[in-house]
């Protein structure tokens, strides 16, 4: 769905958006969920931050960081993937 030049980014309806897949020797797929990865990630780019004093800058670098994962394109790309 558009709205103007902004592009909705897809959702899955069975796993939310999407973070990393991989696929067990068993053929089984593990997924990370974005919103877990995006916590998790954030509180350890704030724990490396933090030694110089900057931990609130260390989490939110990280969460930019990974905010294009939200694209419609990224989910796109890793919902195929996982076929």
């Amino acid at each position: 769905m558009s709205h103007g030049s902004f592009q909705t980014p897809y959702q899955n309806p069975q796993t939310g958006f999407l973070a990393h897949v991989h696929q067990n020797e068993d053929g089984s797929f593990v997924i990370h969920h974005l919103e877990d990865h995006l916590r998790a990630v954030s509180d350890l780019a704030g724990e490396f931050a933090s030694t110089f004093g900057y931990a609130d800058w260390g989490r939110l670098a990280e969460i930019w960081h990974d905010l294009g994962k939200y694209s419609s394109a990224f989910q796109s790309y890793i919902a195929w993937e996982t076929r």
